[in-house]
């Protein structure tokens, strides 16, 4: 009977830890709206900031986590058109302060002025 209930209890726990393992990564910040301002949040090596919105495209910038860049256009639900306003520079940094070109949602938090 005892073995019974812990194997429940196990089976229920490794759903859990199944459900926060997709749902933490889906977490970024969505539905930002132009002109709104966000943060990246990268890696050391950086962000790729793209000529174009895909991730084939072989032609990007990097900047580093902390960059600050304004949402110029929402192309698709993956990616955001931006503009650096304060580069951070990381790892592999290329990038600069006035840049335009596209950044994948999911590395971009939304910066909230008071």
């Amino acid at each position: 009977m005892k073995k019974s209930i812990f194997m429940r209890i196990l089976a229920i726990a490794l759903v859990a830890i199944s459900i926060m393992a997709v749902a933490i990564p889906s977490m970024a910040e969505t539905g930002m709206t132009v002109g709104q301002k966000a943060m990246v949040v990268c890696n050391s090596a950086g962000l790729k900031i793209r000529a174009s919105a895909s991730s084939e495209e072989s032609l990007y910038w990097n900047v580093g986590s902390g960059t600050i860049v304004e949402i110029l256009a929402v192309p698709n639900s993956s990616w955001y058109k931006v503009k650096v306003t304060k580069y951070v520079e990381g790892l592999h940094g290329t990038g600069w302060k006035g840049m335009i070109g596209y950044a994948k949602q999911e590395f971009l938090y939304a910066v909230y002025e008071a």
